[in-house]
């Protein structure tokens, strides 16, 4: 059986070589420095027996080619260090050597090196072979990894903890991969106001640049577009990308308190949105307040899953109650609820009074939903065959607050998962905060 070598990179800016061997410095980095480095985590107890030597080597057009290397038998460090490299995409190719100097594992990737921000890089090196060739296969049996998520060291990922102050309020989170990019787009506000929607970039998946916060504009002055049903809340519920244009199922309202629909807006870019006129899908008196969770498209059919809720304010206590259900589409715009909603409510006891916000993937006849809980305690799992009858295999969570790492939450909450370049990436949004007012997004990768 092939054994496989992983290792961690990690981009940064905070160090430089001095004499004959690699040695970490911290310094200060100016803010306009346009400079960065490369940092490799490598994990020698783990390493192959037969590994001897691993070098680094950075390439990119007009540039210089840069390399450094570790001995894993000398040296007693398991860092191996590049300095100032231009911020920008650079490939990377790593090469584990033996003692025959002969390369026998190997891999390469992409790496953004940016200025002041901290990237981290999963490379796994394959094994190589010399004479004869090989073939690798992969079997995916369809089955979304349920234990064993490992939450990302360095969370949250937005918004940076070092670069605002006082930290803005993101969560309710998606993303999806598209041209050689992570996208995002999530929900910004901060209490009080209303909610918009932001969007942010990244290369890897855990460092994100913000590109614009507020992507629709809320004209309290104009009268058309403050008598929408939409005037004071535009959150995204789920995007897709078909045909090249963009399509976002939002949750929307014009008071807080009152019924909450689920509108559809259209983009070639992402950025630059136009919103149909009329809800896709509108509360009824069943489902008071309603909030779109994810979509997919199985044999020409939209599924839509959304959360609902109903009126929260009928008498005291005001108990926040709901579940999760499903309507479906041929064209995505005219929408019918399934006759046998909710799909999904609470019926174990760490869910509390509700399950909702809904997270699905499809893979080889396997519908897989993550939820999350009444509380903002932990995620549970639901399957099904057929994307209409949900069951929870588990009566426990798969994530809770013990499995996260970084800088401590309060909470876990609005999952929302997706498989991209065989690796499942978990967004959820975190508390800063005891007082749960400040929220953050977070991810965990499997």
């Amino acid at each position: 059986m092939f054994k496989y070598f992983f290792l961690t990179v990690l981009s940064l800016s905070v160090f430089y070589l001095t004499g004959c061997k690699e040695k970490i410095v911290t310094v200060e980095v100016e803010k306009n420095a346009n400079k960065g480095g490369l940092l490799f985590k490598i994990d020698k107890e783990n390493a192959p027996k037969n590994v001897i030597l691993v070098e680094a080597i950075l390439s990119r057009i007009e540039f210089d080619t840069l390399k450094a290397s570790l001995n894993l038998i000398n040296d007693t460090s398991a860092d191996l260090a590049l300095n100032n490299i231009p911020i920008g995409t650079w490939k990377l190719n790593v090469n584990a050597y033996d003692s025959l100097q002969t390369i026998v594992y190997a891999g390469e990737t992409a790496v953004n090196v940016q200025d002041g921000i901290t990237t981290q890089v999963n490379l796994t090196l394959m094994p190589t072979s010399t004479g004869l060739g090989s073939i690798y296969i992969f079997v995916n049996w369809g089955k979304t990894p349920t234990t064993m998520w490992s939450d990302y060291e360095l969370n949250p990922i937005l918004p940076s903890p070092i670069l605002s102050t006082p930290l803005p309020w993101y969560n309710q989170q998606k993303v999806l991969y598209d041209e050689g990019k992570f996208k995002m787009w999530f929900a910004t506000f901060k209490y009080g106001f209303a909610p918009n929607t932001g969007y942010a970039e990244s290369y890897d998946g855990f460092s994100w640049k913000v590109v614009k916060e507020n992507l629709f504009s809320f004209l309290i002055n104009d009268s058309t577009s403050n008598n929408r049903w939409d005037a004071s809340c535009v959150v995204p519920g789920t995007i897709i990308k078909e045909e090249d244009i963009f399509k976002m199922y939002y949750g929307g309202f014009k008071n807080s308190t009152g019924e909450w629909h689920i509108g559809l807006a259209e983009s070639k870019d992402g950025i630059n949105w136009e919103r149909y006129a009329e809800p896709v899908l509108k509360a009824n008196s069943t489902e008071y307040q309603i909030s779109a969770g994810d979509i997919i498209k199985i044999k020409g059919v939209y599924f839509l899953y959304y959360t609902f809720r109903p009126n929260p304010m009928t008498m005291p206590p005001y108990q926040i109650n709901g579940g999760i259900s499903l309507a479906t589409s041929l064209d995505g715009k005219t929408w019918k609820r399934l006759e046998t909603n909710p799909i999904l409510t609470n019926t174990e006891a760490w869910e509390g009074s509700r399950v909702y916000y809904p997270s699905v993937i499809v893979e080889n006849d396997r519908y897989d939903m993550i939820y999350m809980d009444a509380n903002s305690s932990g995620f549970g799992l639901a399957t099904s065959k057929d994307g209409y009858t949900w069951t929870k295999p588990n009566t426990k969570p798969f994530f809770t607050l013990t499995d996260t790492k970084g800088i401590k939450t309060y909470q876990v909450a609005y999952p929302a998962c997706r498989k991209i370049n065989n690796k499942y990436f978990l967004y959820y949004s975190g508390a800063s905060s005891s007082d749960l007012v400040t929220n953050t997004i977070r991810v965990a990768i499997k």
